[in-house]
């Protein structure tokens, strides 16, 4: 199921503003906030939803045991159809994975777009760097 951007917005409608001077209690409080929303972002064979775009992979083990998390890609410019001998089932089976698999990588598009949103807005603007901190 394609997700817009509106559609996002509802998911994942923003996180606490996060206090200055930060506090480890607060930034605890904003990764609960994230997670648990990435949670309500659906993913095809991830029954945490896109918890796996902002945790480490020992992290997501905790949610998601023996299913890695691997980001989506982009599936190509159009399906991939079976050369030995295509019929219409082959065809349709492939313009279907295509179908799903383009769907989960404009989905996580549209998450990473709304978690950066929500996150910039929940930071202090004191806390922001506006030049390379390096």
């Amino acid at each position: 199921i394609a997700i817009t951007a509106p559609e996002m917005e509802r998911l994942i409608p923003g996180f606490d503003r996060l206090p200055s001077p930060l506090t480890s209690k607060a930034v605890r409080k904003l990764l609960t906030q994230a997670i648990n929303a990435s949670k309500a972002v659906p993913r095809h064979n991830h029954e945490s939803g896109h918890v796996g775009a902002i945790v480490t992979a020992e992290q997501y083990e905790i949610y998601s045991p023996g299913n890695p998390w691997i980001d989506p890609a982009h599936p190509g410019m159009s399906p991939a159809f079976p050369t030995n001998f295509p019929n219409d089932i082959k065809k349709a089976a492939a313009k279907s994975e295509y179908d799903w698999r383009l769907t989960e990588w404009s989905n996580h598009d549209v998450y990473k777009k709304q978690m950066r949103q929500c996150l910039e807005a929940a930071i202090p603007d004191e806390s922001k760097f506006t030049e390379d901190p390096i």
